[in-house]
């Protein structure tokens, strides 16, 4: 069942990753001097990031990146 659910968690992350690249291709040009364009990028490479480590089973670097990300990443891309 732990499985499933973290397969699923994956699948969704995936999903996310793809959604953040194409906002990301397609208005690149347009709001690339934006400030929240900054954190934009940064989230897209984060998610990226840990979409490899854990498909590499990197489970420290896995705990690391969510920690950053939770903590400091998202409340700063929400601002």
């Amino acid at each position: 069942m732990a499985c499933m659910i973290l397969e699923s968690g994956v699948l969704e992350l995936q999903e996310v990753s793809k959604l953040l690249q194409l906002v990301f291709h397609r208005n690149k040009n347009q709001h690339r001097l934006a400030k929240w364009w900054k954190w934009l990028s940064i989230l897209k490479r984060s998610v990226r990031k840990l979409l490899h480590e854990i498909a590499g089973k990197e489970t420290e670097a896995v705990k690391t990146r969510v920690c950053y990300m939770a903590e400091l990443l998202v409340p700063r891309c929400h601002l």
